[in-house]
């Protein structure tokens, strides 16, 4: 009988036990949280606003972090810029800005340290090297991701006697056409191939990450998430031109019509 009352009784108290522990759990999470809130709110711009408004936002803005946290959104991140990376877009998650994915840390990159956002000016994806120039800027990304994208064959040529121009790239042997006899100016079509190239390879070799489009002409953008990272991020910042788009979605915001 003394066997059976102790093993009554060990139960109720392992559950005490765990319950005690999740709770102090909890605890030091908030603990946490509160500590960030408070740095935060001592550099929050707080113009027009009062100091509930303030920490209100910041709150949100710690949540919105968490949540991509949660989400993977980090996983490239390298340790030394992830305080400041995390910072950054928690200040900086008001919906009526926009999405503040594109976070340098003081450094001379045309990519944000969080290895997710890539500056991809329309204009010059359009001229000679564009492409390939974008494509050394994101290697980094891609060494990380643990997929290949190497250019097995590139050839760029204006005919002046048609005025049209050839552009082809081969990446991991298989060959794409980026124009074929175009003629005209096409910042556009070259941001939505561009795209729509490394998409094709991400698929192919498994990857459940996919580049999209973001802003258009010299403000361009990239950014490299996952379908859930994406449609947080559309469920935090409705403005279609303040968010990365799939890419059938951003041609027809932008009037682009993808080249054959």
């Amino acid at each position: 009988m003394a066997g059976l009352y102790n093993n009554a009784m060990q139960k109720p108290l392992m559950y005490l036990v765990v319950a005690v522990c999740l709770v102090i759990s909890l605890y030091m999470a908030k603990k946490r949280i509160d500590r960030r809130t408070a740095a935060l709110t001592a550099n929050a711009p707080t113009e027009g606003k009062s100091r509930t408004d303030v920490v209100r936002r910041i709150k949100e803005g710690e949540a919105f972090v968490l949540k991509l946290d949660e989400l993977g959104y980090f996983k490239y991140t390298d340790s030394q810029h992830l305080s400041a990376l995390q910072n950054y877009m928690a200040k900086n998650s008001d919906p009526a800005t926009g999405f503040p994915g594109c976070f340098t840390d003081g450094d001379s990159t045309s990519y944000s340290v969080s290895f997710r956002c890539f500056g991809a000016d329309n204009e010059d994806l359009f001229e000679e090297g564009g492409f390939t120039g974008l494509l050394r800027d994101m290697q980094p990304v891609f060494d990380k991701m643990g997929v290949a994208m190497k250019v097995t064959a590139h050839r760029e040529v204006w005919d002046d006697k048609n005025h049209w121009l050839n552009h082809s790239i081969s990446l991991n042997g298989r060959p794409y056409t980026i124009f074929k006899n175009f003629k005209g100016y096409g910042w556009g079509e070259a941001m939505a191939k561009f795209t729509q190239i490394v998409n094709t390879e991400l698929e192919i070799q498994g990857s459940d990450e996919r580049l999209y489009p973001w802003r258009a002409a010299n403000d361009g953008l990239v950014a490299l998430l996952t379908e859930q990272q994406l449609q947080y991020i559309h469920s935090k910042f409705p403005g279609k031109h303040d968010r990365p788009l799939p890419l059938r979605e951003w041609c027809d915001l932008y009037q682009v019509t993808i080249p054959e």
